[in-house]
């Protein structure tokens, strides 16, 4: 799939091009992350400027409602961006500096700051794209261990037996246990949530130390730690999907 912008209002939606031979017409599928455009193998997306000038509409609405009513991160749209950031919105916004030599990242008034070398503006609009991804990814990874690393010390005392901690990229659960060997891994993309989420998560890890299944020691485990768990597991449900796939083009 060839992968390009699509700018529509004050946003460009990441868009991916796919050609395959059993189509007989163009088609669009809208995700939470990009609009993907199906077309006829050999023809090019020229061809059919005004079928997809006619569909900006219905793809910007869909894309904005799939996402909450939130656009997804575009770094390159000025500092209108917003992104979670432990359950609140944060502006990001993107700098080029002459008196820099490398990208930086940082937290300042609330707002997120992405600083990059003045030459950058040179780059290609999807290659430093995904430069500035890049590195809000990285920054906001580690934030995510460092909170991890506050509620291992927090929660250490309920632990049954010695743990380690791990941020890695999980695509189908918010977190792992491994009884055995005491590891724990979590989803980096809970610090999006709010803090007492990512709470949740990491105590509810902690407990299966103990219980491995869900049975009914567990839950009351966990209910007496975290009396209101069903509330963090509703919130989850409800905004997981979307910010499991922030940051990600994939």
């Amino acid at each position: 799939m060839q992968l390009s912008f699509l700018k529509i209002n004050e946003i460009e939606i990441p868009v991916k091009y796919n050609f395959s031979a059993k189509a007989r017409r163009a088609s669009i599928r809208v995700t939470s992350r990009y609009a993907q455009i199906t077309l006829p193998f050999r023809t090019s997306p020229e061809k059919y400027s005004d079928f997809i000038g006619r569909s900006h509409g219905w793809i910007y609405r869909k894309f904005k409602s799939l996402n909450g009513g939130r656009i997804l991160f575009d770094p390159l749209s000025g500092d209108k961006n917003m992104i979670p950031f432990k359950g609140a919105d944060v502006s990001v916004s993107c700098k080029f500096l002459d008196s820099t030599y490398y990208t930086r990242t940082e937290l300042a008034g609330g707002s997120i700051s992405i600083s990059m070398p003045l030459h950058y503006k040179e780059m290609p609009g999807p290659e430093l794209r995904t430069h500035i991804a890049l590195a809000l990814r990285d920054w906001l990874i580690d934030r995510s261990a460092e909170f991890a690393q506050e509620l291992s010390a927090r929660w250490k005392h309920m632990a049954c037996k010695d743990f380690r901690i791990t941020m890695k990229e999980l695509h189908t659960s918010w977190g792992t246990c491994s009884p055995s060997n005491g590891k724990i891994s979590m989803n980096w993309r809970l610090i999006f949530a709010p803090e007492s989420v990512h709470e949740y998560v990491f105590v509810h890890e902690l407990c299966h130390l103990k219980y491995h299944g869900h049975n009914s020691s567990f839950w009351q485990m966990l209910g007496t730690h975290i009396p209101d768990y069903g509330m963090k597991r509703k919130w989850l449900n409800k905004n997981g999907p979307a910010i499991g796939e922030l940051l990600n083009y994939d």
